[in-house]
């Protein structure tokens, strides 16, 4: 990788969800690869749709509880507060 990469809610909610096994696989994959060498980011945004998208969302559901062991985890990830700086970097991106 050659910096920091922005994770969408999509494959934190792919990575627990357990309906698509292939889905689920490479989200794994690929998040343990950001995590081993520390270029996941999030958003406080994106943390927050993780819990709604695991516990309401999906037809498995997943106790509260645990959603809220995993956003507790995903803050290792730096979540960044959305800005007007950001939204001006994302924008000149």
């Amino acid at each position: 990788m050659t910096g920091p990469v922005f994770v969408d809610t999509n494959v934190l909610a792919h990575r627990h969800d357990a309906t698509d096994k292939m889905k689920q696989l490479r989200a794994d994959s690929w998040l343990r690869l950001l995590a081993a060498d520390r270029s996941g980011r999030l958003s406080f945004q994106v943390s927050h749709e993780v819990y709604v998208t695991l516990t309401k969302k999906l037809t498995t559901g997943t106790a509260p509880d645990e959603v809220r062991a995993i956003v507790r985890d995903l803050v290792a990830w730096q979540p960044v507060t959305i800005d007007l700086s950001v939204l001006e970097n994302a924008w000149t991106l």
